[in-house]
């Protein structure tokens, strides 16, 4: 029987793989578990790993909705360089340093 589960979560997982790399959007808004300058934008799931990077490519822009507890942590599975993205929206928690770093590579950052 957990054979038979493990599989239908894989077709699961390649049927979606599949519809997402026919979406094209002009914006995709993307939530993530860790934010890191150096290693970027992560999640711990791997299939959300897989189906997010398919939307990010076939994206005009990226956004990305992370507040302050994001920053400075890595999840498991990388999404994305920071480089990769265009627009941040996050909370003024944020450290300053981190925002001014972001600008200065011209990405936009929105307070809320």
């Amino acid at each position: 029987m957990r054979a038979l589960t493990q599989s239908r979560k894989l077709l699961g997982l390649e049927r979606h793989q599949y519809i997402m790399e026919g979406i094209y959007v002009d914006i995709a808004f993307i939530g993530v578990n860790g934010f890191s300058l150096t290693h970027g934008l992560t999640t711990p799931s791997i299939e959300e790993a897989r189906v997010v990077k398919k939307v990010m490519v076939n994206a005009q822009k990226v956004v990305v909705a992370v507040d302050h507890t994001k920053f400075n942590h890595v999840a498991f599975f990388r999404l994305c360089t920071v480089e990769q993205i265009h627009t941040i929206i996050t909370d003024v928690r944020t450290p300053t340093g981190q925002i001014e770093h972001l600008r200065d590579k011209g990405i936009t950052v929105i307070l809320t």
